[in-house]
């Protein structure tokens, strides 16, 4: 029983509150440089997606737009959306989570 005791009172006296505060210097942070779209772009083109029920988007994981203008849209564990330039659906691409988030 003594031992529990001093068990009891090792454990209890290990735990203790830390009076640190951290302290984030916010006037030594570099700030960034504003990038101007025009600077990498000539032209700025919306193309609005065809909308039906089997390509509506929900969470989108990673967008993507090739040389031959199709566009392709990796959805969080809904597979891959695949539209043309002119943003008309193409295809689905219904792959198992373990292809698109492969271990």
């Amino acid at each position: 029983m003594r031992y529990l005791y001093f068990f009891m009172l090792l454990v209890v006296s290990s735990c203790g509150l830390k009076d640190e505060i951290f302290v984030v210097d916010v006037l030594s942070v570099p700030t960034e440089t504003v990038n101007f779209l025009s600077d990498v772009a000539e032209n700025i083109d919306y193309v609005p997606l065809e909308t039906k029920q089997e390509c509506m988007i929900g969470h989108i994981h990673n967008f993507s737009v090739t040389d031959n203008g199709k566009f392709y849209v990796n959805q969080i564990g809904r597979g891959i959306l695949a539209f043309d330039s002119a943003g008309k659906f193409l295809y689905k691409l219904d792959l198992g989570m373990d292809l698109i988030f492969p271990d």
